[in-house]
């Protein structure tokens, strides 16, 4: 038997997570901007603080190269961000004022509700 064969149900899973993902994004969201915001929201949903660094941590170098700024598409609109998604927001953290914290955005919780009942 191939052993690739018993991970089928996985990938039917992974597909259809992918395409509801794609079909709640923009047409230029990247990978990488996908991996940063399904991270931190594993981080949120988990109870552990998704800081910008440490969502960077998690993700690795050869997947956050573009993050620095690109992450922004994901934030709540904003005057230099008028099309972004709103799927996260950004808050400074009050134990540490140099340190921003991310919170899922109720948009942001609709698009992971739609992802998680995807891939069930």
């Amino acid at each position: 038997m191939d052993p690739l064969k018993k991970h089928v149900g996985d990938l039917a899973r992974f597909s259809a997570a992918m395409i509801v993902t794609a079909e709640l994004s923009p047409h230029r969201m990247t990978t990488s901007q996908v991996i940063f915001f399904v991270t931190a929201a594993a981080a949120i949903l988990a109870g552990r603080q998704a800081t910008y660094t440490a969502i960077k941590e998690a993700i690795g170098e050869d997947v956050n190269r573009s993050l620095k700024t690109t992450y922004r598409v994901l934030l709540e609109p904003s005057r230099l961000y008028p099309g972004a998604l709103g799927w996260l927001k950004r808050e400074t953290n009050p134990a540490d004022n140099r340190e921003q914290l991310f919170d899922l955005t109720p948009r942001g919780r609709h698009v992971l509700e739609q992802i998680i009942e995807a891939m069930a």
